[in-house]
């Protein structure tokens, strides 16, 4: 379990970075943008003076947004530590194991308690174990696409094969909309 716990770590700590990266991304493009915005207007006087004031505020907020970053690096790290404890002690307490029987139960009674697990679990879970919706997909497309039809355009090829594919589900709202209207 030890291992397995660890793994979680891992995987948790590399999801949590993409988040952080996505958001310095965020964070340098705007302040890429307030600097040329600023350099342009320092760009027209020559103030040698007022040039190196300017670069020595820049290099500041570029030493206090790492240090930003690293201590909300120390937080989520901190709180991802917290979480797995929690998680293990939850799957180690044999009344949630067997009072739990699917794993959508146990993620709608715990969300609040292991919020970046929850978060992590809805990516993971989430991906499709096999490719066979997508050729299930590909093949209604070429029924959509037969050589009778090669005029259509991408979007109407798009639209067709999504209701081929959920036609079912368009006729119970066709079934449900009937009932509403009588």
């Amino acid at each position: 379990m030890k291992n397995g716990l660890e793994a979680l770590k891992f995987a948790c700590s590399i999801f949590l970075e993409d988040i952080n990266k996505d958001e310095q991304l965020e964070n340098q493009k705007a302040s890429q943008a307030s600097s040329v915005s600023h350099s342009d207007s320092q760009s027209s006087s020559n103030n040698f003076a007022s040039l190196n004031i300017y670069n020595y505020t820049q290099e500041d907020k570029l030493v206090e947004t790492n240090q930003n970053n690293e201590a909300r690096i120390f937080a989520r790290s901190r709180a991802i530590e917290r979480e797995i404890g929690t998680f293990a002690s939850l799957v180690g307490n044999k009344n949630v194991v067997n009072s739990t029987k699917t794993n959508f139960e146990f993620w709608k009674e715990n969300p609040r308690d292991i919020p970046n697990l929850f978060e992590l679990q809805l990516i993971l879970l989430n991906v499709p174990a096999t490719s066979s919706f997508i050729e299930r997909f590909f093949s209604i497309a070429g029924i959509v696409c037969d050589i009778k039809r090669l005029n259509m355009t991408d979007e109407l090829i798009i639209e067709r094969s999504l209701m081929k594919a959920n036609i079912e589900i368009l006729k119970e709202l066709n079934v449900t909309n009937e009932i509403i209207d009588e």
